[in-house]
């Protein structure tokens, strides 16, 4: 597979080992020529970058060249940097006549970042988003960051808008390394804060940046924190555990009706703040639930006499029973309104071959969390069942 970058990575490894003056002016004596020698380059490059989308043989193998060359422009970027002095970022110094070596490599790595760009907004399928940034990424994305946010009058008072702020003032104030998708997250995270918090007037309960938060599945252990606290706050104000089982409930539905933004996360490999504060609801409303029945005097209702230790036995995982039982209610041949009810019943009443007993938290969890796997198994069963339905009885 063709290395595209060769030529510039030549001319890079050639201008960073001019360690004195001297070879450095002799080199920038004809610097237009070099100028259009690089530019002629970056077109060829673009080009090639085409081309090979339709002479490689699959997606496999141009997600390797694609990726290859992204790691390899990272690399020289990162390689040019430390010889640029920190101001040539700004936007004036981009207009200067190039007139010494400082300002060549400049010049070379604006031309490596534009191709960087290019093959995301045009590769953007087969461009590793978990790759670290080059460090001009971070240098004017820090830049960026702290003028727009000394330019917008913010609460200052505001714990949640602090919490949602905390990872773009870490990003600006700390120079570790932070991935493309990262950057991309903090950059939507910013528009977030911006568009519901720049003409804020008071605080408010209800408010917006919340479910943006949510919607952007702002997973953070701060947040997780923050609305738990708000709603333990609330609940304490009811002293009777069947107002504080109706509010439980109310924060239950306002949650589940959130809208959360497809495969997008602050922490990809966490659970979503959704999912966390739901389990979170959940287990409170089975303990209040379950204090409030002990309190009464006469036995659960709807257990049979003689069966209350009765159980399903299934081959089926808990994982794979709970997305059956789940596509039942969806498709209304379970009609139970209350779904928590219907997971507490299988939890109880179902055993499989390597558990005899599951706890409705755990069935909560899976009747949630649905993985690929577990989908696929389930619809070569529902296969099954309608291949059945097709032999006479």
């Amino acid at each position: 597979m063709k290395y595209e970058l060769e030529k510039i990575d030549t001319l890079i490894e050639k201008c960073l080992s001019l360690d004195s003056p001297e070879p450095a002016k002799n080199m920038m004596g004809d610097v237009d020529t070099l100028i259009t020698d690089v530019r002629n380059e970056i077109k060829r490059i673009k080009k090639s970058f085409g081309e090979q989308m339709f002479n490689l043989k699959n997606d496999k193998q141009v997600e390797r060249y694609i990726q290859r060359h992204q790691t390899c422009l990272i690399r020289l970027c990162n390689s040019i940097i430390n010889h640029i002095p920190p101001d040539s970022f700004g936007a004036k110094s981009r207009s200067v006549k190039i007139k010494t070596l400082p300002e060549f490599l400049f010049y070379l790595y604006s031309q490596l970042e534009q191709v960087l760009t290019y093959i995301e907004n045009y590769f953007g399928k087969y461009f590793n988003q978990n790759e670290y940034i080059p460090g001009s990424y971070r240098i004017i994305g820090q830049m960026e960051f702290r003028e727009k946010l000394v330019s917008q009058k913010l609460p200052s008072d505001c714990d949640l808008l602090k919490i949602a702020r905390y990872p773009i003032d870490e990003f600006i104030y700390n120079n570790k390394n932070i991935s493309f998708k990262k950057l991309i997250y903090l950059k939507e995270l910013y528009k977030e804060i911006i568009s519901e918090c720049s003409d804020c007037r008071k605080k408010n309960d209800d408010c917006k940046l919340t479910y943006n938060l949510i919607y952007l599945n702002f997973n953070s252990f701060r947040l997780f924190n923050y609305l738990t606290s708000i709603i333990t706050q609330d609940i304490k104000k009811e002293n009777d555990i069947i107002k504080k089982i109706e509010k439980l409930s109310f924060y239950q539905k306002k949650l589940n009706q959130a809208q959360t933004k497809p495969n997008f996360a602050y922490k990809t490999k966490q659970e979503s703040i959704k999912e966390r504060v739901g389990n979170w609801i959940y287990e409170e409303l089975a303990h209040y639930e379950k204090i409030h029945q002990l309190s009464l005097k006469f036995p659960e209702e709807n257990i049979l006499e003689g069966q209350e230790n009765f159980k399903l036995m299934t081959d089926l995982s808990v994982s794979q029973f709970a997305y059956f039982i789940r596509l039942l209610i969806e498709t209304g041949v379970i009609q139970n309104k209350n779904q928590k009810e219907v997971i507490s019943f299988f939890a109880n009443h179902l055993k499989t071959k390597k558990t005899d007993k599951i706890s409705i938290s755990s069935f909560h969890n899976k009747y949630y969390n649905i993985d690929y796997n577990t989908k696929e198994d389930i619809r070569e069963r529902i296969i099954k069942l309608l291949n059945k339905t097709q032999k006479p009885i």
